[in-house]
């Protein structure tokens, strides 16, 4: 019990830090390419996990070829659709797309022979939390815009996510520091990135990043969303679950909400509260559903 307890306040935790994120890397697609920040982004946290977690981890092939993959699908791949997602279309588009991470994750779980996930209480759950999603991303003026190729990227980068967390729950298993492994999976993430920096302009990216404002968005992203979000995130997995932690990314959007009420006293507007309500009741039934509906059952069985 108290283990599941610190997985899902890790779980929560980290989403309320990627909830912000969004606003940093628009912040940054201003002056820099979607690859030159996912570039810079995992230089930052590789150096960052190495001064944290140094030493040598030393991994059989198979737990090698395992981390390699992680690193590709939820560092490179996932990072490489998400800016572009981000560069195409807008923010809101690709929070409410996101959040359908958690039911691919149940679903490619299911699919390899996990039983049990893909309950009636889980997807129902999922359903309220994406009305919610949708509600609170569109609950200003702006309108919903379809962009086919920024929305198609948006939902490969849940794909990549949901893949990349099932096999951060394999790779729990190993035995090692989740901070070694974390640095491990920016080393690989890094390695995969390689090819792209052929279409960066490194030599004017000194000047692109002179300003306080970019510095401290893309330090914010290297060293706090990335390099310890990935430790804190792999950490809830270990104790709860894909699945389980998977379904956080449902308050992304109402978190971001709850910063900018309270950092940058924005007004919440009726539809956006009315669509907290929904995910934090979708995040509830996903959560309880099933057990909630067995005591019912078994509470009027015996009536």
């Amino acid at each position: 019990m108290k283990n599941k307890t610190v997985g899902n306040l890790l779980a929560f935790l980290t989403m309320a830090v990627w909830a912000t994120t969004f606003i940093s890397t628009k912040k940054l697609l201003e002056t820099l390419s979607p690859v030159e920040i996912m570039i810079v982004r995992f230089i930052l946290a590789f150096i960052m996990l190495s001064i944290l977690f140094p030493g040598r981890l030393k991994m059989e092939k198979k737990q090698e070829l395992l981390c390699a993959l992680a690193g590709l699908t939820g560092v490179c791949a996932y990072y490489f659709l998400e800016n572009y997602a981000l560069y195409y279309t807008q923010a809101a588009n690709v929070s409410v797309v996101i959040c359908a991470a958690p039911f691919f994750t149940a679903a490619i779980a299911t699919l390899f022979g996990q039983k049990g996930l893909l309950n009636v209480g889980f997807c129902a759950g999922f359903v309220f939390a994406a009305v919610g999603v949708a509600l609170m991303s569109f609950s200003s003026a702006q309108q919903l815009q379809i962009n086919p190729v920024g929305d198609m990227l948006a939902v490969a980068c849940a794909l990549m996510w949901a893949v990349y967390s099932l096999l951060a729950e394999k790779i729990g298993t190993f035995g090692y520091s989740n901070g070694q492994i974390s640095r491990k999976l920016f080393f690989y993430g890094t390695i995969f990135s390689l090819p792209l920096c052929l279409t960066c302009d490194f030599a004017t990216l000194p000047a692109r990043l002179a300003s306080f404002s970019s510095i401290a968005h893309i330090l914010y992203l290297g060293c706090i969303a990335s390099a310890i979000c990935y430790v804190t995130w792999n950490m809830s997995i270990d104790r709860i679950g894909p699945v389980r932690a998977g379904v956080y990314l449902y308050l992304q959007p109402a978190l971001t909400i709850a910063v900018s009420v309270t950092v940058l006293s924005e007004t919440i507007t009726l539809r956006a509260g009315i669509g907290i309500f929904f995910v934090l009741l979708g995040l509830f039934i996903s959560e309880y559903g099933k057990k909630t509906y067995q005591l019912l059952r078994k509470h009027y069985k015996n009536q």
